[in-house]
């Protein structure tokens, strides 16, 4: 077996020197792209994959999907290889190549190189080497889905047949041997016709009680029927249930497998208002969960369905037709007692996962049934077993082959259920059939033996145990080495229902080696463990591992429906058959030239650095446009064009040089519908840094008893930075306990933060918190602008609000709003395009006693003229225009509705205040009412009533309303 592995590990060496002399091909309709993909270890995450789009077939970069995925990757002369050499838990060990402009591709299946077939050519060129996407993913033990013209991708994930080789390489770990495990002397353990010799071995090793133990090691050497008939009843019974390790590995593997349905993701985005399915509507979410997997079907044709991953695990809760019905009484049942202690959802989550593991139970438990009973009916020629010791097994067998797995399950359940889901969920009632409840009633009787059995037997019967186990351990191994051996020598014979039967003999030999070692560690004496207080520890890490590889194989069936032995030669005919990547074209986005996108802002940068002619209206750091800046030359900033948010388009960044190891962004753009969006700057005790997973890290500081620090997205809606998760300290607010946290955005209109709805946490874990945040910054690399050259040749080249410049540095719009102006003074002013229309409005703004005044003028770039836009007033009898328009409380914007929005009003009826919020937008040169939405009180009632124009509105909708709209960013007038 060491040769083998010896072998391979060799052919994936001689890989890794190869020098590549192939033919480089282009197709002249080659074009390049962006595939945005969510990565099943990254949930809620875009990241962007090299594409390459030729003869209308998807392509992505091999090294850089085979690496993302976990794997090494080495361009050879005839083919591109992806391999992994080294043990990992999840990407198994093997290789896979493709050969250039072939579809030809190798596929190691256990030991055994087998020959596939692609859809289409595997490309090598200069820009790279690129492989057919989907079909690669099958291949590397991952998968994708398309939902919403997005891409999931599932990390790879070891089959069955990954587990023949991990079987392999940990075999002399995975074999209990008393030996090598636990000390004892060459030939001692098959010395049994010696009593003595046994009993001076074992001698203050083991527990043993004097005549009884010598009559049981003559027992064993001269009549073993006994024996036979005791160990092999107890044999079964442990083989035939959940061990601990299994029960913790399967339930933890259910809750990895329900984390798509949970969080902010790919499922649960595309289950929409997953919401409306709370408190009793299970039929609801029955059907919504029914409803995706049918848009599945439909946006990724015929083969995802036989080999996706995540659609698999969706397939397996639609396909329980009894599933959401039989559970419906047990989720109303717990929903009641969890309504005051947690969400509907937590509830959901506990019910889904015991009812969940008690639907599957039986048949994963009969499967280890099944493979004892394989193994009973196999092991003839060869075996060490006597007829005795297989008879035992055979009719203890058939005794446990009924009533086992309901008792194992029901003993599971009962012990990990928490209270309060025990007071809302009987199991043995609602949850196991008939049948099942009358067995129950049989093995309560033996409970305190079963199923664990190795705690109801003494030291010496655990000896005597292992000894018993050690012999099947040994039969378990020939058999299962000579099945696996046949069906791996011919790539014909790896065939779905071939591994079903070599997966039976991997099972039965890895439960025995389980029992093996685990009724060995029981046979010791208290002071033997205390001698080597590592010894059991050690023991029971490797049953732990053994458990991992039980509760996989138990996925085992005859027809690789789910794909549990992972992408087989027979899956290929069909595969192709079926194959079309149209809906993953789709997803595609065209690679973005990001210079042309920000042309102007990076020609001003260039020309105002290397002129130095900042002037205080410039919209840009004051590291930059200040007096005491340090970026004086071209070769000090630089920018980066960096696709965050992963939409495709690539943010602007302008950096320094130290950006590469700091992160620190002087300024951040974006672009959104078709303009350039401002996003944010760093400034004195002020700053942002690029951070991990499509994150800013943003912080900001008041003063010695104030300042903040967090993490945000961009928000392309409404064109902002909002936090999504932050750490507050305020010593004015709380001098006791001033650290608070919260996810999520917590400002209040005037960008303070909420702290009555933020939680206070210690110093220590804001601390952590902060350390946490910190080591997600990340550095990029950045152009610097004096290799940059430029599309404009202007060297006076202003900033964007450069047309009213001059306007404001003279302050010329005073001689337009002098007699007008009512509320304090013009103070400041925003240049932004409200109309949408591609030219930018100038915006004066002042406030005093929460009274507002606002002029808006507009540049012409034909007469190069500024001019006034006059609002409509309708306060009078006689509509008539007014130069600043008045409003009580804050200036909005409306981006939806392109639109001022302001207050009118205010008033009281009944002592409740009244609003009228008056939506203005501009009009042939005139700003004007396009619509009101505001509240009354209802007279009769005394109820809040809402509406718009004449229409009537929820509260909701009118929140809504007031949601879309944001703040308008002000500078200081000059």
């Amino acid at each position: 077996m060491k040769k083998i592995i010896s072998i391979l590990l060799s052919a994936i060496i001689l890989l890794t020197t190869g020098t590549a002399y192939a033919t480089e091909t282009k197709s002249a309709d080659i074009s390049y792209n962006t595939l945005p993909v969510e990565f099943s270890d990254n949930l809620g995450t875009t990241e962007n994959l090299e594409a390459m789009v030729d003869d209308g077939h998807l392509y992505v970069n091999a090294k850089q999907l085979g690496e993302r995925l976990g794997y090494q990757v080495k361009a050879g002369d005839k083919y591109v290889a992806i391999f992994n050499k080294e043990y990992s838990n999840t990407v198994p060990y093997g290789i896979t190549t493709f050969y250039y402009d072939s579809t030809k591709v190798g596929h190691m299946l256990f030991n055994k190189m087998v020959d596939y077939e692609a859809p289409f050519k595997t490309v090598k060129n200069a820009d790279g080497e690129w492989i057919p996407f989907e079909f690669s993913l099958l291949l590397l033990n991952s998968s994708d889905v398309v939902l919403d013209k997005k891409i999931h991708v599932d990390m790879p994930e070891k089959n069955i047949v990954d587990i023949y080789m991990d079987v392999l390489k940990n075999n002399d770990r995975y074999l209990f041997d008393w030996e090598a495990d636990a000390g004892a002397t060459p030939g001692s353990m098959f010395a049994m016709g010696t009593a003595s010799n046994m009993v001076q071995i074992f001698n203050g090793v083991l527990d043993w009680d004097g005549a009884s133990w010598c009559q049981l090691i003559n027992s064993f050497s001269m009549d073993s029927s006994s024996y036979d008939a005791k160990y092999s009843e107890s044999f079964a019974k442990m083989f035939c249930t959940y061990s601990d390790e299994e029960l913790s590995q399967d339930v933890d593997a259910m809750k990895e497998k329900l984390k798509p349905f949970d969080g902010d993701n790919w499922v649960v985005k595309s289950m929409k208002q997953i919401d409306d399915a709370y408190d009793y509507k299970i039929e609801n979410l029955s059907k919504k969960t029914a409803d995706l997997k049918k848009k599945m079907v439909v946006e990724n044709k015929a083969s995802v369905d036989a080999y996706n991953k995540s659609y698999q695990e969706l397939d397996k809760l639609c396909s329980r037709a009894d599933f959401f019905s039989e559970t419906t009484d047990p989720f109303v049942q717990v929903s009641k007692s969890f309504k005051e202690a947690t969400g509907f959802m937590e509830a959901f989550y506990s019910v889904m996962e015991i009812t969940g593991y008690a639907s599957e139970f039986q048949n994963q438990d009969k499967f280890a049934v099944k493979s004892l009973d394989t193994f009973i009916k196999n092991s003839n020629y060869g075996c060490v077993m006597s007829k005795a010791m297989k008879d035992g097994l055979r009719d203890y067998k058939n005794t446990l082959e009924t009533d086992i797995v309901s008792y194992s399950a029901y003993n599971y359940l009962m012990n990990n259920m928490g209270d309060l889901l025990k007071e809302g969920l009987d199991v043995s009632t609602t949850l196991l059939d008939t049948e099942s409840k009358i067995y129950l009633l049989i093995w309560d009787i033996s409970k305190e033996s079963v199923p664990w059995v190795k705690n109801g037997l003494s030291n010496t019967d655990c000896f005597l145990q292992s000894m018993y186990a050690g012999i099947v351990q040994s039969d378990t191994f020939k058999s299962y080495i000579d099945k696996r051996d046949a069906v791996f020598k011919d790539a014909n014979n790896i065939t779905s229902k071939n591994l079903y039967e070599v997966t039976q003999y991997c099972y039965a030999y890895l439960k025995s080696c389980y029992i093996t070692r685990d009724a060995a560690v029981g046979a010791l004496t208290e002071k033997t463990k205390e001698d080597n207080p590592t010894y059991e520890s050690t023991q029971k890490m490797v049953n732990q591992e053994i458990a991992k590889c039980l509760v996989k194989l138990k996925d085992a069936d005859k027809t690789n429906k789910y794909g549990c032995y992972g992408f087989l030669p027979e899956n290929n005919k069909q595969y192709l058959s079926e194959y079309d990547d149209g809906e993953l074209l789709k997803c595609v986005v065209s690679s973005v030239d990001g210079e042309e996108l920000y042309k102007d802002v990076l020609d001003m940068y260039y020309y105002k650095i290397k002129n130095q002619n900042w002037t205080e209206n410039d919209n840009v750091s004051i590291l930059l446009s200040g007096n005491y800046s340090d970026y004086k030359s071209l070769s000090s900033v630089g920018y980066a064009l960096l696709d965050i948010d992963g939409n495709g388009i690539p943010e602007l960044l302008i950096g320094d040089n130290d950006s590469q190891s700091d992160g620190v962004i002087i300024d951040l753009y974006t672009y959104v519908d078709d303009k350039v969006v401002y996003l944010d700057t760093t400034y004195e005790r002020f700053g942002i840094n690029l951070s991990k997973n499509g994150k800013i890290y943003r912080y900001g500081s008041g003063g010695a008893y104030n300042n903040f620090e967090e993490e945000c997205k961009i928000d392309e809606k409404n064109k902002v930075l909002v936090p999504i998760e932050s750490i507050v300290f305020d010593g004015y607010y709380n001098p006791n306990s001033p650290w608070y946290y919260a996810t999520g955005n917590y400002y209040t209109d005037s960008y303070d933060y909420d702290l009555d709805k933020m939680k206070n946490i210690s110093e220590e874990e804001a601390m952590n918190k902060r350390k946490e945040f910190e080591n997600n910054i990340i550095g990029y690399s950045i152009t610097l602008f004096s290799d940059y050259i430029p599309q404009s040749d202007n060297d006076n080249i202003s900033s964007n609000a450069g047309v009213y410049d001059e306007f404001l540095k003279n302050r010329e719009y005073k001689n337009y709003i002098a007699d007008s102006w009512t509320f304090g003074i013009p103070k400041q002013y925003s240049v932004m395009d409200i109309d949408g229309d591609g030219t930018d409005e100038l915006l004066i703004y002042g406030s005093e006693d929460l009274w507002e005044d606002l002029a808006i003028f507009s540049f012409n770039s034909n007469t190069q003229q500024i001019s006034l836009i006059p609002a409509m007033n309708y306060d009078s009898d006689e509509p008539q225009q007014i130069s600043v328009l008045s409003a009580y409380g804050k200036i909005k914007y409306s981006e939806k509705y392109h639109a001022i929005v302001y207050s009118q009003y205010q008033n009281y009826s009944n002592g409740i205040a009244c609003d009228s919020i008056s939506y203005d937008v501009i009009k042939n040169g005139i700003l004007d009412n396009d619509f009101i939405i505001g509240f009354g009180i209802n007279s009769d009632t005394s109820e809040k009533e809402y509406y718009c124009g004449t229409e009537n509105l929820t509260e909701s909708e009118y929140n809504e309303y007031l949601a879309e709209c944001s703040e308008i960013s002000w500078m200081d007038l000059p």
